[in-house]
C-alpha cells in the first residue's frame, strides 16, 4: 500500500483541476456577459465544499498533514501550518465569496456585482492551481522521501479506510463534477 494515500490526493488534484477549468469557462461566460445558468455555480460550490474541502482536505489534514508533523520536525511543520493549512483556510474564504457574491448578482446582476462574481471565482482558480502545484511537486514529494515505509502503510490505510467509508458520496461528487 506505499504510497496510496499520496496516489489517492493526486488524482484528486486531478478532478479538481477539471472543476476550475469549468469554473474558468463559467467567468468568461459571465464576463463577455452570456446567459449563465447560475445553478451551474451553486453546483460549483457544492462540489468544492463536499469534494474538494470534505473530501480531499480532509484526508490531507487528517491523514497526510498530520503524520508530516508528527514525524518530519520544524521543516514539515512550517510547510503545512504557514503554508498549505493557510492556503486551505484562503479557500474557504474565497468560496464564501462566491456564494455571497453570487447572492448578490442574483439580486442586482449589473456590472459591479458581476465583476465581484467573476473576481472570487478566478481567485479560487488561481489560489488552487497554484495550490495544486506546490502540494504535487514539493509537499507530496517531501512526505514520499522522508516518511518511513511504515508510515507511508499507515496512511495508506487510513485513506483506504476512508475513502470505503465515504464511497457513496465521492461518487455523487464525480457524478455531479461530469454533469457540471
Amino acid at each position: 500500500m506505499d504510497n496510496y494515500s499520496i496516489k489517492v490526493l493526486l488524482e484528486e488534484h486531478e478532478n479538481i483541476k477539471t472543476l476550475l477549468g469549468k469554473m474558468v469557462d463559467i467567468a468568461q461566460k459571465l464576463m463577455n456577459k452570456e446567459d449563465v445558468d447560475l445553478s451551474k455555480i451553486e453546483m460549483t460550490i457544492d462540489i468544492i465544499k463536499n469534494y474538494a474541502d470534505f473530501l480531499h482536505h480532509k484526508k490531507e489534514e487528517e491523514i497526510l498533514f498530520k503524520s508530516m508533523i508528527d514525524n518530519l520536525g520544524d521543516v514539515a511543520d512550517k510547510l503545512i501550518t504557514h503554508g498549505m493549512l493557510v492556503e486551505h483556510s484562503l479557500a474557504r474564504y474565497e468560496v464564501l465569496s462566491i456564494n455571497n457574491s453570487l447572492l448578490q448578482f442574483k439580486n442586482n446582476s449589473d456590472d459591479h456585482n458581476r465583476l465581484r462574481l467573476i473576481g472570487h471565482i478566478m481567485a479560487y482558480v488561481d489560489l488552487l492551481y497554484r495550490h495544486i502545484e506546490k502540494e504535487n511537486n514539493v509537499v507530496y514529494i517531501f512526505a514520499k522521501n522522508n516518511l518511513d515505509q511504515n508510515e507511508l502503510d499507515r496512511l495508506g490505510k487510513l485513506t483506504l479506510d476512508f475513502e470505503k467509508e465515504h464511497e457513496l458520496i465521492r461518487d455523487e461528487y464525480i457524478e455531479k463534477l461530469n454533469e457540471l
